[in-house]
């Protein structure tokens, strides 16, 4: 590429596919491109992950070492899907896996697991009737366009009860939202949570739409995929927030059903791609880029599926007809308190519930409460000089406007 020292690397022989499997040598390694070498320590580690992998450097390789690191010979079923938009690169990935199982052969042992391994590609216009034999004799790769994938699976000709790694090449920005949304649906028809990589040119924000049928992925930048480098040296990478989910531990008085929660999740996700008009729902999406800031986006999404899933929004009534008692506490905005934490911390005071709290205005340095009367000496007298977030509280009736 003029202007740039980035070089397309040579790709592997197809032998050498064979040979990393099913372990990594440090030889083998120095002979992968390292970002090569980085994707499959990534499938290695058996968690969904998002591997930035610019173009000029994706060749049929990376898109099957996955499969290298995660595909069991025994098993019968068709296991991996792979799928890319790009005809000439499933061609590509088609050949190659094709080649190694062919030269696999020749090779004995038990962890050669390419020999006598089953492919089959769907792209293009090629024969419906053709592919649905050899989809009926369960393959262990199907390499797709979402687009030829949808098609036989809405004529339910192919068995997806047994994927358990899914291998995506995320398109170009421009083409990403589309892609990504057949993607998902994809994912609505699979019976199993399988293993999910995805290579894309860059991290950009249709990602989110990918992410949202993942399993916590972590993303991992091309400039930290060196030699060397684990995966635990890929989670510290400063464009992902992985490490940060990772370390999220849901509040215990929070109960969520999250099976029932992913059913009611897979079904809102069927009804949008089976039911809803594409052009409304981009209008709803402009204007909720117009009125809601960025920052508070995934907030709103949480917000609307909290409800969507059954949750009853609680109307809190004001204390201006005299039914509450307002209290003043002696923390706000500037200890990071939300309305939620000074409803845990009054629900901590014998014979106090949701039910006897009100309004709560938080300010930078104090917030006030609204409770019911007879509720709020008891907790004035259990929570005045209680510490909390790292001061003693002061807790006292709130002083009345003049």
């Amino acid at each position: 590429m003029p202007g740039t020292d980035i070089k397309t690397p040579t790709e592997p022989k197809h032998n050498l596919l064979i040979s990393i499997t099913p372990g990594l040598s440090h030889q083998v390694e120095r002979e992968l491109d390292p970002l090569a070498a980085s994707v499959y320590r990534a499938a290695q580690h058996g968690a969904d992950f998002i591997h930035e992998l610019p173009k000029p450097h994706l060749t049929p390789v990376e898109l099957l070492l996955p499969v290298a690191a995660r595909i069991e010979r025994s098993a019968e079923k068709t296991q991996c899907l792979i799928i890319s938009r790009e005809e000439q690169r499933i061609r590509g990935v088609l050949a190659l896996a094709r080649r190694a199982s062919a030269e696999a052969s020749a090779h004995d042992g038990p962890t050669n697991v390419w020999r006598g391994l089953g492919v089959v590609g769907l792209y293009g216009n090629s024969a419906t009737r053709t592919h649905s034999e050899q989809l009926a004799d369960r393959p262990d790769i199907v390499v797709a366009t979402p687009e030829r994938l949808i098609d036989f699976v809405r004529r339910d000709s192919i068995e997806l009860a047994g994927i358990r790694l899914v291998v995506v090449e995320e398109p170009e920005l421009e083409h990403a939202e589309g892609f990504n949304a057949d993607v998902q649906f994809i994912y609505s028809k699979l019976r199993s949570t399988p293993l999910t990589c995805v290579l894309t040119p860059s991290f950009h924000r249709h990602l989110s739409e990918l992410e949202r049928v993942l399993a916590r992925p972590k993303r991992i930048a091309a400039e930290h995929a060196r030699p060397g480098n684990g995966v635990t040296g890929e989670r510290n990478s400063s464009r992902s927030n992985y490490s940060q989910q990772e370390r999220f531990v849901m509040p215990k008085h929070t109960q969520i059903d999250e099976n029932e929660l992913k059913s009611q999740v897979d079904e809102i996700l069927r009804r949008i791609l089976e039911e809803e008009d594409p052009e409304e729902l981009n209008a709803y999406k402009r204007l909720a880029k117009k009125y809601v800031p960025f920052s508070r986006r995934g907030y709103l999404m949480a917000y609307l599926l909290k409800y969507a899933a059954g949750a009853q929004p609680k109307n809190r009534k004001t204390g201006s007809n005299g039914e509450y008692t307002s209290i003043f506490v002696g923390v706000g905005k500037n200890r990071k308190v939300f309305p939620k934490d000074l409803i845990q911390l009054f629900a901590d005071v014998d014979g106090v519930t949701s039910d006897d709290i009100g309004q709560i205005k938080i300010l930078d340095n104090y917030s006030f409460l609204e409770i019911t009367p007879t509720k709020a000496q008891p907790a004035i007298d259990t929570l005045n000089g209680r510490e909390f977030r790292g001061r003693r509280l002061t807790v006292n009736f709130a002083r009345k406007k003049d």
